[in-house]
This record gives C-alpha cells, sequence and structure tokens, in this order.
C-alpha cells in the first residue's frame, strides 16, 4: 500500500503532507513527511498486514512517529529525497 496523507496539523500553510509505503514482503513501513523534511522506517508487526485501509496505515506511521519510534534508512531518504511526492496521487485527510 501507498499512500499520501495530510495530517491537518499546521506545519506548512498546507498542513503536514506525509507518504507511507508498506512493504508487505519485508515488514517495514517506509514513510517521509515532506513538510518536515523528516524520513523514516518503521518495523511492522505481524498485525500489519491488515493494512488494508489508508487510514489503519496512517494511523500506525503517526503514532509511530509521534513517539520517535523509527530509524532513518537508505529507503525512507530515497522515498523523501529522490522519489518524493506523487503530485497526481490523491492525499488523504486524516486529522491525526
Amino acid at each position: 500500500m501507498d499512500i499520501h496523507f495530510n495530517t491537518g496539523r499546521l506545519y506548512t500553510k498546507d498542513g503536514q503532507i506525509i507518504r507511507a509505503v508498506w512493504d508487505a514482503e519485508k515488514e517495514v513501513v517506509h514513510f517521509a513527511d515532506f513538510s518536515r523534511a523528516i524520513n523514516g522506517s518503521i518495523e511492522a508487526p505481524t498485525y500489519a498486514a491488515g493494512f488494508t485501509r489508508p487510514g489503519s496505515l496512517a494511523m500506525f506511521v503517526m503514532e509511530r512517529y509521534d513517539r520517535g519510534a523509527y530509524k532513518n534508512t537508505p529507503e525512507s531518504w530515497e522515498l523523501l529525497m529522490v522519489t518524493g511526492r506523487d503530485q497526481s496521487a490523491k492525499v488523504e485527510e486524516f486529522t491525526i
């Protein structure tokens, strides 16, 4: 699953835009916070296979991100700095 979402937090005039990519094979979620230029990877527990809705993935990412429970990895850096934000992707709105 690959989602773009806005938390509604006012880090920029457009809010806080985050992209999260769930790599089910490696059981990890990579994220990039484009509003704050922060990226990281989060090990996802077994139940993460239930990431079938964008909202559940967004809540998981933000809960770990807010606690600092992530680590910088080459994959997450690439998501932020190389791949970047997909301007054509629908940005889900979640107040988190």
